[in-house]
């Protein structure tokens, strides 16, 4: 399955590419500032400096071609940086594709058994506290959001 950033990539790339501007310019990162979006893509105003135009302008005929499932909203901020938020149902259906089933976790299903007062998966080899909701899904969540600071050893509260 292709990356979440990589799929956006793809997006941006197509929607430079469809303003009639290099494809190259189409990078999109996680957000600097993620109380505006998740993702931002700062092409426009390196495009705007190598066509000596107006950034803003370059940004707006961007976000015109930028069209996708995936996007809940596309704003511009500032002399041009243009912010991407994710569309909650698409963020949902992807996590439902990544998490594993319980076959997917070998023969135990993922149970968990006690260890020194941490619980701990027996097939995954991770550390998962049984009172969070997400147990042996921890690294994978981590994964995905890797400013959201979850740790792998957290220690149990239902002992």
């Amino acid at each position: 399955m292709i990356s979440l950033l990589a799929e956006l990539n793809a997006i941006a790339r197509d929607a430079f590419a469809s303003a009639g501007l290099s494809p190259d310019y189409g990078r999109v990162q996680i957000s600097d500032r993620p109380d505006l979006a998740q993702f931002q893509c700062n092409g426009a105003l390196a495009a705007a400096k190598a066509l000596h135009a107006n950034p803003r302008e370059i940004a707006a005929r961007i976000v015109a071609h930028l069209k996708s499932p995936l996007l809940a909203a596309v704003d511009i901020q500032g002399p041009g940086f243009i912010n991407l938020k994710l569309n909650d149902a698409a963020i949902e259906e992807r996590l439902k594709r990544l998490l594993p089933t319980r076959e997917a976790l070998g023969p135990c299903g993922g149970r968990q058994m006690r260890h020194r007062g941490f619980r701990r998966a027996k097939c995954r080899q991770t550390y998962a506290c049984r009172s969070s909701p997400f147990g042996h899904y921890r690294r994978l969540l981590a994964a995905l959001v890797p400013r959201a600071g979850l740790e792998s050893n957290e220690r149990c509260a239902s002992r």
